[in-house]
């Protein structure tokens, strides 16, 4: 009954936190751009500009079990980008990645690593050509399109089913006034935590993803609709020596715009794992309203896996509403649980306040 009265408490608190926001960060017009000012001033050079953002969170555990963590603060994400626009047709991007190095429930410290470093070649407008590790496009147009990744992780990036970095290069599009984007590459395939495999060029990733944006050159509610699809494949050795085959195909719609953000996908991995054809199922669903700095937002994501032993059913849930008085600071009040095994049992059952703050 304490721990139930305790959990009650910490959720009030963080409900007046929320509510008192806009008046503990309030800012006006004019300050808004002067703090702009002042950042540009102190980030930006002719050839250097410096972008920061920090991800936090106070969490309430509402999950039952003795070994749940009733409140936690946390630092859950960092980044700090180095860009630099060399000359016209060349550029060059590091970003230095910290969050936790999750090896066991009592030792998780907070490590950096390199997220991006690359060189971005444009040798005629509308034409990019990247080089080094950098980012894979399918979640980067979907986090960009929702723009809650301070909050969850979108679901190809949650379920593991894509890396939203690689080590490779890409041939990227963008023409007929932004209608027609694309994106092909060649990657290691091991995303950016880990070295190459023992067998490089025999488990290369390739990827091919296509957007067509059919009103991106008109004003109105919908011109930053988007339809997207994707192919990749890659292959790779398992323990007894066999060649396994994986495909990820699928496609999705996107819609960004001043009042209201949407996105939904369907990813379908298959591969020949255990000499027979199995296949998972990915799907997500993003949507959020938006009105004079306030916003409402919800997610949901699934990996069906009707092929695999036990046809397990991964599913999670996010609902909240956010506070962003001005650019550079945005804090959110949210549910998240996620149900695992046939939804049988629960892994996780949380109310967070989560925090970004942009450089």
């Amino acid at each position: 009954m304490n721990g139930i009265t305790n959990r009650m408490r910490w959720l009030g608190v963080l409900v007046v936190l929320l509510v008192a926001s806009p008046t503990l960060v309030k800012a006006e017009t004019k300050e808004d751009e002067a703090i702009a000012k002042f950042l540009k001033k102190l980030t930006k050079s002719k050839y250097l500009t410096i972008q920061g953002r920090v991800f936090s969170d106070f969490s309430v555990d509402l999950t039952k079990g003795d070994k749940t963590k009733e409140t936690a603060f946390e630092i859950t994400r960092a980044y700090l980008t180095f860009k630099s626009e060399i000359v016209k047709w060349l550029r060059v991007r590091v970003t230095a990645d910290f969050s936790r190095w999750l090896q066991s429930d009592d030792d998780s410290p907070l490590l950096g690593f390199i997220k991006y470093a690359y060189f971005d070649v444009r040798p005629c407008k509308g034409l990019s050509i990247k080089m080094g590790q950098h980012d894979t496009p399918w979640i980067e147009t979907f986090q960009h399109a929702f723009g809650y990744r301070f909050v969850h992780k979108v679901y190809q990036d949650h379920f593991k089913t894509m890396s939203s970095a690689e080590l490779g290069a890409s041939l990227n599009g963008d023409f007929f006034g932004h209608r027609l984007r694309f994106t092909a590459g060649i990657f290691n395939g091991t995303g950016y935590k880990k070295p190459a495999g023992k067998r490089p060029f025999e488990e290369l990733l390739y990827l091919v993803q296509v957007s067509y944006y059919p009103l991106a050159n008109r004003k109105g509610f919908a011109k930053n609709f988007g339809i997207h699809g994707y192919f990749s494949h890659n292959q790779n050795k398992d323990d007894a020596g066999a060649v396994v085959r994986t495909m990820l195909y699928g496609g999705g719609v996107s819609l960004n715009n001043k009042w209201m953000r949407f996105g939904a996908e369907v990813i379908v991995r298959q591969d020949n794992a255990g000499g027979r054809t199995n296949r998972d199922y990915i799907l997500g669903g993003y949507l959020s309203g938006h009105y004079k700095g306030w916003g409402i937002f919800g997610q949901v994501g699934a990996n069906v896996a009707p092929d695999r032993s036990g046809n397990s059913t991964d599913l999670d849930f996010v609902a909240g509403i956010s506070y962003q008085p001005i650019y550079q600071f945005v804090v959110a009040l949210d549910y998240q649980q996620a149900w695992h095994a046939k939804f049988k049992d629960t892994t996780g059952h949380k109310v967070f306040v989560h925090t970004a703050v942009f450089f």
